[in-house]
């Protein structure tokens, strides 16, 4: 259907396993959704979800929305039209397989894992669902697409900025490259330096700080930076024959050699989710990425990021912290 008539459609059955942050931005954008829905919560820490549903109960009345809290996964219902797995990445892979409702579409959190075997079983699992998808929306927005026309002959892309973490972002560097790009990102070489792994501001979970950069089989360099300062916000580059071209994430503001050309910001969590379930409802693909491109990108971070990481578990396993080399800890 092009259109979405209350009327045409029952009620939606949606679950949000995982109701961290990223979990309530999904919720907060359900909950403006004009059809009648469903909304199953699940959380291994049950007194979060009952505060974000006391949050949502102040902050929104809309009675097309019903929600419910569960303290098992066992209490899903039989059917889930669509169910978003927000948990973190150490925990979703044991989540999904303990899910025995009959799925239709599946929306997976990224990082996916940090481990290739992982990867394989995440593929098998695509049997069990209609579409699998990977919360990876970057490529789909308007401003790359508007950067992409005015770029001519891109030879470097920089992702740069101070305190963001590379490896929570390096998935959406990798996706972004490819939409200027436009190509599948190949890497022939790697370069790393200053290269600091750290507990990162999430407990339990790690990140890192320096740089690296990756040269593509086609000739094309990618450089991501992440300085150790006070945090900044991130700032994409792009050089072509003859231009620079930076795009500030947090003003929206695109500037040519020094002049600002356009302004388009990206789009929130909160404003996205409800375009994904309208997209399904519509038989529409919705802008975020396959699993199948998803595991694909994940293999470059995998293959990428892996190295440094074995060498730091090696340099800190007299410290018992319970790291494991090839499974990184991040989020």
């Amino acid at each position: 259907m092009n259109s979405l008539n209350n009327e045409e459609i029952q009620e939606i059955t949606v679950a949000i396993l995982g109701v961290g942050n990223i979990g309530c931005r999904h919720l907060q954008s359900l909950m403006n959704t004009g059809f009648p829905i469903n909304i199953y919560l699940y959380d291994i820490d049950l007194k979060r979800v009952e505060n974000v549903v006391k949050e949502i109960e102040l902050n929104y009345n809309n009675k097309n929305v019903k929600v419910f809290v569960i303290d098992s996964l066992i209490h899903l219902p039989n059917k889930i039209f669509l169910c978003i797995l927000a948990t973190t990445a150490i925990s979703r892979l044991s989540t999904l397989i303990k899910v025995q409702s009959n799925i239709r579409f599946l929306v997976l959190e990224k990082v996916l894992t940090s481990s290739l075997d992982e990867l394989q079983i995440y593929k098998n699992l695509t049997y069990k669902y209609e579409k699998v998808y990977v919360n990876m929306p970057y490529y789909f927005q308007d401003i790359f697409a508007q950067m992409f026309d005015l770029i001519i002959n891109p030879k470097k892309v920089i992702f740069q900025g101070n305190d963001y973490g590379i490896a929570c972002n390096f998935v959406h560097f990798i996706d972004i490259a490819e939409k200027l790009l436009s190509k599948k990102i190949v890497i022939s070489n790697k370069i790393e330096s200053e290269i600091l792994w750290k507990e990162s501001s999430r407990k339990g979970f790690y990140d890192l700080t320096g740089k690296i950069e990756l040269e593509l089989s086609s000739g094309e360099i990618i450089d991501i930076f992440c300085g150790k300062e006070n945090k900044t916000d991130i700032q994409i580059k792009v050089l072509d024959n003859r231009n620079e071209f930076i795009y500030d994430w947090e003003t929206g503001d695109l500037s040519k050699n020094g002049f600002k050309v356009l302004n388009n910001q990206i789009s929130f969590q909160s404003e996205r989710s409800i375009k994904i379930l309208e997209d399904l409802l519509r038989n529409k693909e919705p802008q975020i990425a396959s699993l199948e491109k998803a595991i694909r990108i994940h293999e470059i971070l995998i293959n990428v990021l892996q190295p440094s990481w074995n060498h730091y578990c090696e340099k800190n396993k007299n410290y018992n912290r319970g790291l494991t080399k090839n499974r990184m800890i991040i989020t």
